[in-house]
């Protein structure tokens, strides 16, 4: 197989973190009703709020919570998180038909889905790849954000959270370059989790950055 050219190649934005052990493995592979198998599959359940990235799982079931006949989907690719996420919607008795999880990279999912099916998109701490060396891997470059805003419908919306500063102002100036995307003043404050609970003990900022698409 040939080396990928310079244009097709892209360095994944997310971490191998995270180790399941073999009682894991068998419960993924065992996968309860919430899980889907793969991209192609989560693309044809038509989602209308994409989660990215849920972490363990708080944010999704947040969303599968307060947007009551919206189908939502998670996606993540880290097992252990995915585990959580069916623990904790499972606990809930949230509704397979609203609320889906999916283990993969965001990546391979967002060519298949349809331009203006989204309503919202939200990714809370996405992995923030501090070092110089390692800005490529950030996920939310302009991009991935013209992609997004083609998913979103009009008025539809889309909501990024970190506590790196240098990411937040990457993501500003980048959503910046995306003409479709306006600034979301009101934005819903979004749900807390681990991530941002630990950022707030140690005192570092946590940056809401918000939009909406125009017509």
């Amino acid at each position: 197989m040939s080396a990928p050219s310079p244009q097709e190649f892209r360095p994944r934005s997310w971490r191998n973190r995270g180790r399941l052990t073999p009682v894991d493995r068998e419960r993924l592979a065992a996968a309860n009703d919430y899980l889907l198998p793969d991209p192609a599959t989560a693309a044809g359940w038509s989602p209308q709020v994409l989660d990215i990235g849920f972490g363990y799982g708080e944010s999704v079931a947040a969303a599968g919570r307060t947007r009551p006949g919206l189908r939502v989907l998670g996606v993540e690719v880290h097992g252990p998180g995915v585990l959580r996420a069916m623990e904790v919607l499972t606990t809930q008795r949230a509704d397979p038909a609203s609320v889906r999880l999916l283990r993969a990279d965001v990546l391979a999912l967002l060519p298949l889905l349809a331009p203006g099916s989204l309503r919202h998109v939200q990714a809370l701490h996405p992995d923030p790849w501090p070092k110089r060396r390692h800005l490529a891997r950030r996920l939310f470059d302009a991009v991935a954000l013209a992609r997004l805003s083609e998913l979103l419908c009009p008025g539809g919306t889309l909501l990024l959270v970190t506590d790196d500063p240098s990411y937040a102002a990457g993501i500003r100036a980048a959503a910046a370059e995306v003409s479709a995307l306006r600034p979301w003043p009101d934005a819903t404050p979004p749900p807390e989790t681990r991530y941002g609970a630990r950022a707030r003990a140690a005192g570092r900022p946590v940056h809401e950055l918000a939009w909406w698409r125009d017509n």
